[in-house]
């Protein structure tokens, strides 16, 4: 047996423990006394939780809500800290080592909204007794929470990558898994995501393979869009005058080949990628390493993610260093779902 499938078994007993004592209420889950809403997935990142929580905060944020979004904030310098990133649509901290760098992505593309505020806290429940005191939310919205058993929740939304679902269907680290298929039945919907990156016959699969497991789950679509290309600087580039370039095309996010799916789906001339790991912290010597490779393939032009950005604005770049704005799109029917159910 390999060392990584013995460290998988041992995962998997103590993932099978935490939801048995969470089953049996010995390990017990607290409310947080307003309307809650949890964004999870299945596996090690990748799924499109960010831009789905940025897309029902604004959602909800129109109806005159005040919108509360907990997030652990992976990869910060502190997480044990709380610390509030966004106060009713104005950027609190600028500082990505400290918030992280989703938080800081999610606080950007909510800027200017006075309904929504951000913070960043390994501990949920603290945050949102903060919040309740200092800001009176009317929605919590919990950022990567579907494992987050201490919070009680009245939505459960589980994602799932349309294009990877469950990688080789092993559990960490062997796999791609954060538990066990069985675990989609805590879901009170499941959204595949990049629905139009994928073929229909992976989402007819995928579909059946959901409703046998959970016969009655909500199951919805989403797909991702292109919005904008920007400049670091926050230039905006028609996307068309972009595409004409050689593009090197680099990110540190969980599912790569989603992103370079993405612009080639969109006809991008990507004539090489450079992947780094997920939440990597890019430094100067990085940047370097990226425009040689650029140039040895012939790229004038590099492009990211949002989720990069924040982390490349203090870095010098001697190529235009571009920035693949999307947007995340469900399916009409999902947004009135989730509005019943909230009874808002």
């Amino acid at each position: 047996m390999l060392p990584l499938q013995i460290i998988s078994y041992l995962y998997a007993f103590g993932v099978h423990l935490r939801l048995m004592l969470y089953g049996k209420n010995i390990l017990r889950s607290h409310s947080l006394g307003k309307p809650t809403i949890a964004i999870g997935n299945l596996t090690a990142g990748g799924t499109g939780k960010t831009p789905l929580t940025i897309f029902i905060a604004k959602e909800l944020a129109k109806r005159r809500l005040k919108i509360c979004i907990l997030t652990r904030g992976y990869g910060r310098k502190e997480p044990q800290n709380m610390l509030l990133v966004s106060s009713e649509g104005k950027i609190m901290l600028y500082d990505v080592e400290s918030s992280g760098d989703e938080p800081l992505e999610m606080a950007e593309r909510l800027k200017g909204d006075s309904n929504v505020s951000i913070i960043a806290d390994a501990n949920r429940i603290r945050a949102a007794r903060w919040a309740i005191e200092k800001l009176n939310p009317d929605v919590f919205i919990l950022d990567d929470a579907f494992q987050h058993l201490q919070v009680k929740r009245d939505v459960n939304l589980l994602l799932i990558d349309s294009t990877n679902p469950f990688g080789n269907m092993q559990l960490l680290p062997a796999g791609i898994l954060r538990e066990p298929l069985s675990s989609i039945t805590r879901a009170d919907a499941v959204l595949l995501t990049k629905e139009n990156l994928s073929s229909q016959e992976k989402l007819d699969s995928l579909k059946n393979m959901i409703k046998d497991i959970h016969p009655t789950a909500k199951v919805f679509s989403a797909k991702i869009y292109p919005l904008d290309v920007v400049h670091l600087n926050n230039k905006i580039e028609a996307i068309d005058e972009i595409k004409a370039n050689k593009t090197l095309a680099f990110c540190a996010i969980a599912n790569p080949d989603a992103f370079f799916q993405l612009l080639k789906a969109e006809n991008f001339k990507i004539c090489a990628t450079k992947v780094f790991p997920d939440h990597y912290r890019y430094s100067q010597e990085d940047v370097s390493r990226i425009e040689t490779l650029a140039m040895q393939k012939g790229a004038n032009l590099l492009i990211t993610t949002p989720k990069d950005a924040v982390k490349l604005r203090k870095l010098n770049f001697s190529l235009p260093c571009t920035v693949l704005m999307t947007e995340l799109k469900p399916d009409e029917e999902f947004l009135n779902w989730l509005l019943h159910k909230l009874n808002l």
